[in-house]
């Protein structure tokens, strides 16, 4: 690990998306961006980890505290999906097509954070960089010997759909 060459014994802890998050983050303005065209796009390709503030939190106390240092990943065992982000805001699931032009009919009311988040989320050709937001990001940071850990120390992460509901 680079971490463990340049410094030993240095406690790397990466987060999962922490809900909630700041006004300003990508999620959040898709979130907003969703709740003024009241629906989201139907795509099951779309999904967010979800890692609860308190558990972010906790894990880093406990990780810290127990002094073994070396790399761990805080995140949930399985991502929310596009449906439980809808469920959790109270709007509907519709084509992309369909979401698209909600979008643009609200356009003005829109901030320009949340409209660039939906070209990001969305696979939008303008926004080729967000690509692995789509893809299999897991591929890089593996949670479940983390959560694993945390299980055996009592700290419990709830499901992805469970932390969304209550966060947003």
């Amino acid at each position: 690990m680079a971490a463990e060459r340049v410094l030993p014994g240095t406690n790397v802890i990466r987060l999962g998306l922490v809900l909630p998050a700041r006004a300003h983050d990508l999620f959040g303005a898709f979130a907003r961006a969703a709740v003024r065209a009241e629906c989201l796009p139907d795509d099951p390709a779309l999904a967010f980890d979800v890692t609860p503030l308190e558990l972010a939190a906790t894990a880093i106390a406990h990780f810290v505290a127990i002094s073994d240092a070396r790399v761990r990943h805080v995140a949930n065992r399985t991502p929310a999906t596009v449906a439980d982000l809808a469920a959790a805001l109270s709007v509907p699931l519709v084509s992309t097509s369909r979401f698209l032009e909600r979008i643009d009919a609200v356009r003005a009311s829109i901030d320009p954070l949340a409209l660039a988040s939906v070209r990001a989320l969305s696979g939008a050709a303008a926004s080729r960089a967000f690509r692995s937001v789509r893809g299999d990001a897991r591929r890089f940071s593996e949670p479940a010997p983390t959560l694993d850990e945390l299980e055996r120390a009592g700290i419990r992460c709830p499901s992805a759909r469970a932390a969304l509901a209550r966060t947003t």
